[in-house]
């Protein structure tokens, strides 16, 4: 037990008899006010920012009392818990403090507001702090590192600034929100798809037909096809390395490359579902229907009637999935064997019987 000395700016003495920092700021927060905790000129604790639970315990502090409203600090701090009503009510109410200057220029209160925020939900008051923070590199990149989507609310500079946004791009789709010129360059899109294949959506139409961009992007993320020129959906590598990484994306090749056999393969044995945006030619092909089944029994449905009647194909089709019965054909959904093995896999597919 160690006894533990508080001042305030008046020179009054607080004694705590407590055994470590923990303790003594769960007996600070009995005050129910916001403060700061300083050991000579060095600030200690910051009851809005995030704490050192390893703060070595000492004998004396002076504490200051911050003139923050204690009842829109407990709303913040409960804000994960409040419906869509209530918090667009708190948004609404920070902006009007905003807009009378109040809040807007607390770098730490803008921090504290945002580490609480439920981020399914547009965080539109930012739009209104001051133009100062809004310039603010230390603010936003901490912002970012909580949710890519402040950087819609940083000043026009920042979002132009290739140095900031460069050691951000691994928190999200900023690129998003960069000025046009950085959507437009090539050191900026190409490390922002290599995080996350999406962003290709928000590059500049220049990049997003320059191959070794559009292939970083799919590799990443198969999907991110869909963003890429025509000339890269149909360009074989770039959509091989689509397919591997997601079959469904073999929607979003050239009808080419969705008949080449290669890719097919690929595409299927990565999503069976895939088989749906082949070629029409090939759901009566027993190799590619075989390897779709086997990964996703529901593609049964996308085959061709004659092998829905295939016995083989069925049975792998339902020891995958035992819902596919029900698009087996109406001999096979008789079959003994297939039913046992459908039921075995999925009670459910009962109700798929032909019985």
């Amino acid at each position: 037990m160690v006894k533990v000395s508080i001042y305030n700016l008046a020179g009054n003495e607080i004694d705590y008899d407590i055994n470590n920092f923990n303790e003594l700021i769960n007996e600070l927060n009995k005050l129910h006010k916001i403060y700061l905790l300083y050991d000579d000129i060095t600030e200690v604790y910051h009851s809005l920012k995030i704490s050192n639970n390893d703060t070595e315990l000492k004998n004396k502090y002076n504490i200051i009392i911050l003139n923050y409203d204690i009842r829109l600090i407990n709303k913040i701090k409960n804000m994960k818990i409040l419906s869509y009503y209530e918090t667009c009510n708190l948004y609404n109410h920070i902006i009007t403090l905003f807009k009378k200057e109040i809040l807007y220029d607390d770098e730490i209160f803008l921090l504290f507001l945002a580490r609480r925020a439920q981020h399914n939900i547009d965080i539109y008051c930012y739009n209104n702090i001051s133009n100062n923070q809004k310039n603010n590199v230390f603010l936003f990149t901490e912002l970012l590192k909580i949710h890519y989507t402040y950087l819609k609310y940083a000043s026009s500079q920042l979002k132009n600034d290739k140095t900031f946004l460069l050691t951000l791009l691994k928190y999200g789709i900023v690129l998003k929100y960069a000025s046009n010129e950085l959507q437009n360059d090539k050191d900026i899109v190409l490390n922002s798809v290599k995080n996350h294949g999406g962003a290709l959506l928000y590059a500049s139409e220049t990049l997003k037909n320059t191959y070794d961009i559009v292939l970083e992007a799919v590799k990443q993320n198969g999907i991110a096809l869909s963003y890429a020129s025509i000339q890269c959906k149909s360009n074989y590598t770039i959509v091989l390395e689509a397919v591997k990484r997601n079959g469904l994306s073999l929607q979003y090749a050239s009808d080419t490359l969705k008949n080449n056999y290669n890719i097919i393969l690929e595409a299927v044995n990565q999503d069976g579902i895939a088989l749906d945006y082949v070629g029409e030619k090939y759901y009566n092909d027993i190799n590619i229907v075989s390897l779709a089944v086997k990964q996703n029994g529901l593609s049964l449905q996308f085959t061709s009637n004659e092998l829905r009647d295939n016995y083989k194909i069925v049975l792998d089709a339902v020891k995958q999935n035992g819902l596919a019965l029900r698009y087996a054909s109406n001999k096979l959904k008789n079959n003994k064997d297939i039913l046992l093995t459908a039921l075995k896999q999925n009670s459910l597919s009962f109700k798929y019987a032909n019985i």
